[in-house]
């Protein structure tokens, strides 16, 4: 009798022992397919839709306190530009190789060599220094003029299309005009004061500006040929006038009528000259950065040569 119950305590402690072994592993399968659920698990995208970020201006903090935020001509260069102005003007690097590049404006290393002295400046040269100096406008003084620097492209389009019918080459150039300024920002256009053109005319480079805040068009040339700028470039400017109005009037601009009667104004400077013709770009580039509508400004070079006064 005793036997037949130790034999029925062993057959029911083998029974408790496989249900745990069972439900052991009924638990490590459960576990494992768990595990394995949350290694492949994706979590699903949200549907965003990113928004283009907005430019923030500059706080007043970091805007400069000065009304003119010019470059001294006599500042010697740095360490680091001399390496800079040392790789650009080796001869034996590859001079196709691109030192510049922002949106569509892309600057070569030979376009860089024309920096050189007596060497005329590249037109790109030009271009990539507008873009910067209206990066630079962004930390100016709340009292100081705003200003829209264009490049050279403008200005060319007015040339390669002289012959065509006035409405179309004004379209032409308001478009060219309005890949370079902000156009969607309305308030950014009435609130600009000055519209500095630089072009290229027969070798010779000067610029034209409209300043909307005293209501004038100048001209400004440093060379000082037995023509005077104002027969010059007498197409130039009118197309210039034209082309400019028809923008300002698509972006529905209050002054844009008052442009069209505006007469010109060459402005006399002392360091204008008869025979520093290569050195014309520099001249216009210094011209960009300096002028703010001060027609008795400086603009820090020689007469005689482009070192500073």
């Amino acid at each position: 009798m005793n036997k037949d119950n130790d034999n029925a305590e062993d057959v029911n402690e083998d029974e408790e022992e496989s249900e745990k072994e069972e439900c052991e592993e009924e638990r490590d399968r459960r576990f494992r397919k768990g595990k394995q659920v949350e290694q492949y698990h994706i979590e699903p995208k949200e549907n965003k839709v990113e928004r283009e970020k907005r430019e923030t201006a500059p706080a007043p903090a970091v805007k400069s306190p000065f009304m003119n935020r010019s470059i001294d001509a006599r500042t010697t260069l740095g360490s680091e530009e001399r390496l800079l102005a040392g790789f650009v003007f080796n001869d034996h690097c590859d001079k196709n190789v691109v030192v510049f590049k922002h949106y569509n404006f892309t600057l070569s290393k030979a376009q860089m060599e024309t920096m050189k002295s007596n060497t005329k400046v590249d037109a790109g040269i030009i271009d990539i220094w507008a873009m910067l100096l209206n990066h630079n406008e962004k930390f100016k003084s709340p009292e100081a003029k705003s200003r829209m620097i264009f490049s050279t492209r403008p200005c060319h389009v007015l040339d390669q299309n002289h012959l065509t019918a006035p409405q179309t080459r004004n379209k032409r150039f308001a478009a060219e005009i309005g890949k370079e300024f902000p156009c969607a920002d309305g308030n950014k256009l009435r609130s600009t004061d000055l519209f500095i053109f630089p072009d290229e005319y027969n070798g010779c480079y000067y610029m034209m500006c409209f300043d909307l805040k005293s209501m004038k068009f100048y001209i400004i040339d440093s060379s000082d040929g037995d023509i005077a700028p104002a027969v010059k470039y007498l197409f130039q400017m009118s197309y210039l006038r034209s082309g400019f109005v028809k923008f300002l009037r698509d972006q529905k601009h209050p002054k844009a009528d008052k442009v069209v009667k505006l007469k010109e104004e060459v402005v006399k400077m002392h360091w204008r000259n008869k025979k520093n013709k290569t050195n014309e770009g520099v001249y216009l580039m210094r011209h960009m950065e300096t002028f703010y509508g001060d027609t008795a400004w400086e603009c820090g070079l020689d007469k005689q040569s482009v070192s500073p006064k």
